[in-house]
């Protein structure tokens, strides 16, 4: 009886097994393909989706930096075997092949997980030649293409609006699964330029795809079974610039022999229309790839990285502007007259006599006088008669009134501040009335001018169109504010002015201006500077140029033949498009 019993209990033991076995064989061989699918179908992730940048254009809405496509060419070692064809793919695209094989090969021999993560052969490489890979895919097994954006500049723009537009770089972030990689296009963080400025807007909103993934981290295509929705990208929104693209490279195009900047406005609104500086660099080729021995070739340049509009000099005479300003205001005499015989000869005979830049002098000058010729003399005589009285306790708050020693509010980053001082000896009064011992900044320059060119109206100036400029009305007295004008303007008229080369054979223009000839230490030549505006006579429209050429000499020179051809570009410029 109890034989029996344990016979049938193990039978019954055996059964289940035998079912257990039966079912196990029926799911893992006869309906493999069936729970295989449903196993992979289990997990869903959410990948975000990089929205792409905005696109920048000029003030007439041409386009000047829009996104393009590169690759980046990767392999997975565990996929790669002995029928990838380097030496093909090497003819392609020059790479270090033992390298990548001894990597491939210690990755597949040594590694668990980083044999499926891609190898990187070489990045950033343009679309014709991925066609020509793509038409021999089959000589690459485990090859793996990637697509990444970058900018594309139109108009030369990545050279001449370099430092307004400012560099990108892709960005890589590698995860221990492939599939999360992420690649993004962002400023550099060094940049000062419109494209970190502006980042907020340029960048638009990132989307985000579910995606179904198995266990091994395979990517199964998207979730569409309506559980979660899917988000799209929303582009970034373009940005449109004041600057007119005709003219830049015009001007980008008469100065890139040359070392300096040149800046042009619009007085009634503060609108850049042109920004260049020479010499530049080339943010295309950066973002691209430059060799150390292209990076050592242009570090060789006169500081191409520099953004001199915004950076600070010396302005020679060009700092006789604000100054008589101050004076005409305070109610000095503009009609008063000293004698210029080109020296100014001190009391004391241990102190050095003080030249013109007229070495036989001008004879008898008023104040006018010294603004259409730039003499010195007469600013000499000024400081010592009225140190006390103005410069010491006037000038800093005047300066800072016309918009020196502080910044502009230019949407660009890193604008340096020219620092004013609050005291000043006489003596050291007697070199920064003529612009020497003092820094400004060209912008600070053309800010100035504007304020003359609109009657005391200080906009800030921006290059943003959209850009919502403070305004601020500066009290000045009009007649006095129109001698100034008057002087800048017979500075090109008149045939002894210093600004004449300025002088323009249309009549239905009229141009001001003011030189500046800022002295250098160690037998340099000096800084030339050009300021002034144009006006159309019926109207009224105006545009501002300020041209600083470093040890350019004199500034009634070449400075001033650049003005000239600018203006006349401005002039054919608004026949064909309109005014600005």
């Amino acid at each position: 009886m109890y034989s029996n019993k344990r016979t049938i209990s193990i039978a019954i033991v055996f059964m289940l097994f035998f079912l257990v076995f039966v079912k196990f064989f029926y799911l893992q061989v006869i309906q493999y393909e069936t729970f295989k699918d449903r196993a992979i179908n289990k997990v869903v992730r959410v990948l975000p989706i990089e929205a792409p940048r905005g696109n920048i254009l000029d003030r007439s809405s041409l386009n000047i930096v829009v996104n393009s496509k590169v690759y980046d060419l990767q392999v997975v070692p565990y996929d790669v075997n002995n029928h990838f064809n380097y030496k093909l793919l090497n003819y392609y695209v020059p790479f270090d092949t033992s390298e990548i094989k001894e990597k491939i090969k210690f990755l597949n021999k040594n590694t668990i997980s980083r044999k499926f993560k891609p190898l990187s052969i070489k990045n950033k490489i343009d679309q014709d030649v991925i066609f020509k890979i793509e038409e021999q895919r089959n000589h690459f097994p485990g090859l793996v293409v990637r697509e990444v954006f970058i900018r594309d500049y139109f108009y030369d723009s990545n050279m001449h609006m370099a430092h307004i537009l400012g560099a990108t770089k892709i960005e890589r972030y590698s995860s221990e699964n492939p599939i999360f990689d992420k690649i993004y296009l962002n400023p550099s963080r060094g940049s000062g330029g419109l494209e970190r400025f502006y980042n907020n807007l340029l960048s638009g909103i990132n989307g985000k795809e579910y995606r179904l993934f198995d266990a091994m981290g395979m990517d199964r295509g998207l979730y569409m079974d309506g559980i979660y929705s899917q988000k799209k990208p929303i582009s970034g929104a373009n940005l449109n610039l004041t600057i007119d693209i005709h003219l830049q490279t015009y001007i980008y195009d008469l100065i890139k022999d040359v070392v300096g900047t040149v800046i042009c406005s619009n007085p009634k609104n503060g609108e850049l229309l042109a920004y260049v500086n020479s010499p530049t660099i080339d943010i295309k080729k950066i973002l691209k790839g430059i060799s150390q021995s292209e990076l050592d070739s242009l570090n060789s340049l006169n500081g191409p990285f520099l953004n001199r509009a915004i950076n600070v000099y010396e302005p020679g005479s060009v700092i006789k502007l604000p100054v008589a300003i101050m004076l005409l205001e305070l109610g000095v005499d503009p009609y008063k007259t000293y004698n210029c015989d080109g020296a100014y000869e001190f009391k004391s005979e241990n102190q050095r006599p003080k030249k013109c830049w007229k070495e036989g002098g001008h004879g008898d000058v008023n104040l006018i006088d010294a603004i259409v010729e730039s003499c010195n003399i007469y600013f000499y005589h000024s400081v010592i008669d009225n140190y006390n009285r103005f410069y010491r306790k006037k000038w800093y708050s005047w300066m800072d009134t016309l918009g020196f020693g502080k910044l502009t509010g230019i949407d660009l980053l890193y604008e340096k501040k020219a620092v004013l001082s609050h005291d000043m000896s006489k003596s050291k009064m007697l070199n920064m009335v003529i612009g020497q011992e003092m820094r400004v900044t060209p912008l600070q320059v053309i800010q100035m001018i504007n304020i003359i060119a609109n009657d005391g109206f200080m906009f800030s100036p921006h290059i943003n169109k959209d850009y919502n400029s403070d305004v601020r009305k500066i009290s000045l007295n009009k007649k006095k504010l129109n001698l100034i004008k008057s002087s800048m303007k017979d500075a090109v008229y008149l045939d002894w002015g210093t600004a004449k080369r300025a002088r323009l054979k249309n009549s239905d223009v009229m141009v001001m201006g003011k030189t500046g000839t800022a002295q250098q230490s160690g037998g340099k030549s000096p800084h030339a500077w050009y300021a002034g505006y144009m006006e159309y006579k019926e109207k009224k429209d105006m545009v501002s140029i300020v041209v600083m050429l470093e040890n350019g000499g004199k500034g009634g020179e070449l400075a001033t033949d650049i003005a000239r051809k600018i203006f006349n570009k401005i002039i054919e410029l608004n026949t064909l498009n309109g005014y600005y």
